[in-house]
């Protein structure tokens, strides 16, 4: 038990008949705090902790007389991602006073991860002595959970499943880039061929089928390090990283190769697709604009000269 616990439960006893009507205030607070879905704490700033509330248990699976024992508990259940975060706002926190907000993940005592908003604030009477870190804590999971669906619905094609390309005109130079540096020297544009006449001839929900499966296609035969955009209509983009002229080309074209050897079945019918891919070197990111459109032209001239082909820096036909 906390010394807060045992100095409200002190008083309570004897406000209970000495002051009936505070006592019942103080009841109500208290009944209040300890049954209050937010996990909330009190500590010295050596770390020991006056006060942590029961939802601390239901949040994190410790329950509060292990802080109380063992004040480094806290550190245990900070996400090893976010440990560094941790230690730097307790510095910004006790040695400059500051208010902190930030999110962060925990993980349980049963091992579950779990996204934490996390308020601390220090509490200081110089003329009573008093120095104390106050803290909330709210399990926002689930929120983070919803956030993460909807940007990732809002970044990926429906239909397909890729990436879509507002994910890669806007959401990666901060997202992606700004993180792993930029490391893709190669981009791929390509078109499946004669896409219309496949609408024309089975209907726009065999071209539907034809998209799902040749997206499949590049999933499937890409290192997961690379990146494939819906670009749009019957067009995809793939990003690859760290590979010189000639393995740029032999990758693109056995996507080809994979993708002209595709079953895919439609109603009653078996259809075969080909794709054209043009290949550019990309020298970094503030040539992508440039890398893109030049995979474009190589694509022009793959389809102008007989289709289901790459054109790309080392090999212009396979």
């Amino acid at each position: 038990m906390g010394r807060l616990e045992s100095l409200v439960e002190k008083m309570m006893r004897e406000k209970r008949t000495t002051d009936p009507q505070g006592y019942q205030l103080l009841k109500i607070l208290w009944l209040s705090l300890q049954h209050s879905p937010i996990w909330e704490f009190l500590r010295k700033k050596d770390g020991e902790y006056l006060y942590v509330s029961p939802a601390v248990e239901a949040i994190t699976g410790y329950n509060p007389q292990e802080f109380y024992d063992d004040p480094d508990t806290v550190m245990r259940i900070v996400h090893p991602d976010y440990r560094d975060l941790w230690e730097n706002h307790q510095h910004r926190q006790m040695n400059r006073g500051e208010k902190v907000f930030i999110d962060f993940k925990i993980v349980t005592k049963g091992g579950e991860v779990r996204w934490i908003f996390h308020f601390c604030e220090r509490i200081r009477d110089t003329k009573d002595g008093l120095d104390l870190i106050r803290s909330t804590n709210v399990d926002i999971s689930r929120i983070k959970v919803k956030e993460l669906l909807e940007k990732k619905r809002a970044n990926t094609d429906p239909l397909t499943g890729l990436f879509n390309r507002r994910f890669l005109e806007e959401q990666a130079p901060k997202e992606l880039w700004s993180d792993m540096g930029w490391g893709y020297n190669h981009v791929a544009m390509g078109d499946i061929d004669d896409f219309k006449l496949i609408n024309d001839t089975y209907g726009h929900q065999a071209g539907d089928t034809v998209l799902r499966k040749v997206a499949e296609v590049i999933r499937q035969n890409l290192r997961g390090g690379d990146i494939a955009v819906r670009w749009g209509g019957e067009e995809f983009l793939v990003l690859l990283h760290d590979m010189n002229d000639q393995t740029a080309y032999e990758v693109v074209d056995r996507l080809r190769s994979k993708i002209e050897a595709a079953s895919i079945h439609h109603m009653n019918s078996k259809l075969q697709v080909t794709m054209s891919f043009g290949v550019a070197r990309c020298i970094g990111r503030g040539y992508f604009s440039e890398a893109v459109k030049e995979a474009d032209e190589r694509l022009y001239l793959a389809k102008k000269s007989g289709k289901n082909r790459v054109i790309a820096e080392v090999a212009c036909a396979r």
